[in-house]
């Protein structure tokens, strides 16, 4: 069973930026998540998702004009971008993450504590 889901999530040609973060499907991972409260959940899959207050996001949504890091970044603002990638956000990643530009795939495999604290102290947990 472990396995055809593997296959299925590897084939299903959705979630492109879940996949970025995330190597397979995690039981732990899930309930992990399921023992938050709806807020929290809301916010952290908003944001491994990329569908959250991202310029990026809003960009596509036509809410704002500019899809740049609003963090001092001449790039793209998007989730692997903040959540790896942003030197305005290398500070703070280090003091929750314990390295200032982690790989997308370790940010999920650890407590998600320190997930939810990157994305509530760098404010891209505000709601849409």
């Amino acid at each position: 069973m472990k396995k055809k889901s593997q296959e299925s999530w590897l084939e299903t040609p959705a979630m492109r930026q879940t996949k970025l973060l995330m190597k397979s499907r995690s039981n732990r991972f899930t309930a992990d998540l399921l023992n938050l409260d709806r807020q929290t959940v809301r916010m952290i899959v908003g944001v491994l998702t990329g569908y959250c207050r991202l310029n990026k996001y809003m960009c596509h949504l036509r809410i704002t004009e500019d899809d740049l890091c609003r963090f001092p970044s001449q790039e793209e603002e998007s989730a692997a971008q903040v959540l790896c990638h942003c030197y305005g956000l290398a500070e703070l990643r280090f003091r929750i993450f314990g390295e200032a530009y982690p790989q997308l795939v370790s940010l999920t495999e650890g407590a998600l504590a320190r997930l939810r604290a990157f994305i509530r102290e760098s404010g891209l947990g505000v709601e849409l």
